[in-house]
């Protein structure tokens, strides 16, 4: 077990998430010498940039991002209706935690 207090030779007695945090720490403080550097383009990295960042383009400046659909009243309805089943389980969830 890990304990509070790391300066005395005994266990305090207090365990915990912060204890165990704290353990981890120190093992990963030991650790840290073994570990790789982060991979980068020149050392092994395998990652290919997008310019056009999934926006379907062929990278040049006149495919810019899709346009929205307009939002009809069905739409408004539906945002409505969530919004309201929400807000409905909202106010019951805090009425049985009061009472």
């Amino acid at each position: 077990m890990c304990g509070h207090k790391w300066t005395t030779a005994s266990f305090d007695g207090q365990t915990g998430v912060g204890e165990q945090l704290c353990a981890l720490q120190a093992i990963q403080s030991l650790l840290i010498q073994n570990a790789s550097l982060p991979v980068t383009t020149h050392t092994g990295g395998t990652s290919k940039g997008d310019p056009t960042a999934g926006t379907g383009g062929d990278g040049d400046s006149s495919g810019g991002a899709p346009v929205p659909e307009t939002i009809t009243t069905r739409d408004k309805a539906g945002a409505g209706a969530l919004t309201g089943i929400v807000l409905l389980g909202m106010i019951c969830g805090t009425w049985w935690l009061v009472t």
